[in-house]
């Protein structure tokens, strides 16, 4: 008989990336001048659970702070402030903020 004396293991929660396929949906737009806008869309295992399908609550944890860092108030395109790299603490890249909730906005 075995008994475990160490910490129980986290629960582990379905990965809100692939939705718990385990694949992520890249889409993407080309835009060339004079011709129609090609769409394309490609599957990925996906880059958060590393196509495990599932997440560990600390995983989420820090999804949920990074996805808390961006502008959601669709005023953005309105009024943006830039910051130049290593100029704000939310993020060390040139980007910008919304100028209404003052969250992050574009990136580059």
């Amino acid at each position: 008989m075995k008994i475990h004396t160490g910490p129980k293991p986290p629960k582990m929660l379905q990965c809100p990336t692939c939705k718990g396929s385990g694949i992520q949906t890249i889409e993407t737009s080309t835009i060339s001048p004079g011709k129609p806008v090609e769409r394309m869309s490609l599957k990925i295992t996906c880059v958060i659970c590393k196509g495990a399908a599932v997440i560990s609550p600390a995983t989420q944890k820090a999804l949920q702070r990074e996805a808390d860092l961006w502008c959601r108030c669709g005023k953005s395109s309105d009024d943006v402030i830039f910051h130049d790299d290593g100029e704000c603490g939310d993020c060390r890249k040139h980007h910008y903020h919304c100028g209404f909730c003052k969250k992050i906005c574009q990136v580059g």
